[in-house]
């Protein structure tokens, strides 16, 4: 059983593959591993239906379950019970953007980290460090109409009402050393 749940909350580009792969490299006697809230869309997706991975086809997905179900909940409690058989010192929860969707990280007692970043330099990271297909092709025109979608309005109110830590990242360099900061206070005994 995991003995640190960390849940990352941030528009799209701020930082959150970054800040896994900074703990995995700068605490590498720590077992580390990320669950994505979208895992299960993305199985679907791909292993089922065959579809292309796109943020578009990702949130339709989502919108189509929980309207078929009338259940804002149902990939949460998969996620639970998915982290909860999960063993390693640190799991990241990837991809959060609603309330309800913090709450899971919470009641396993873990920490939701906000992590904030300008556009111009969320952007330049989704070009270099494309997440889905055609994100390193998107326009800056592109990119701030993503921002506007209604799939990812909620995840600015998240990350500042529900955050227990918030770590703003415009640069590498300053955001290396936030995370090291954050981590070896959250879990000093595993250091």
């Amino acid at each position: 059983m995991a003995k640190h749940w960390i849940a990352l909350v941030a528009i799209p580009g701020a930082g959150k593959g970054h800040l896994v792969k900074t703990v995995k490299t700068g605490y590498p006697h720590l077992k580390v591993t990320t669950t994505r809230y979208s895992d299960p869309l993305r199985e679907i997706l791909v292993n089922i239906l065959g579809v292309e991975m796109t943020r578009k086809n990702l949130q339709a997905i989502g919108e189509a379950l929980r309207n078929a179900f009338k259940d804002d909940g149902l990939l949460s409690r998969t996620l639970k019970k998915r982290m909860e058989e999960i063993d390693a010192d640190i799991v990241f929860l990837d991809g959060l953007r609603k309330p309800g969707e913090a709450e899971v990280v919470k009641q396993l007692g873990g920490k939701l980290v906000f992590i904030s970043a300008s556009p111009e330099q969320r952007y330049r990271n989704r070009k270099r460090d494309p997440d889905n297909v055609g994100e390193d092709e998107m326009t800056w025109e592109e990119f701030q109409q993503r921002d506007r979608d209604p799939a990812e309005a909620t995840i600015q109110h998240v990350g500042e009402t529900m955050a227990d830590v918030v770590i703003e990242n415009n640069g590498t360099e300053q955001f290396d050393k936030k995370i090291g900061k954050f981590i070896d206070e959250l879990c000093p005994k595993l250091i």
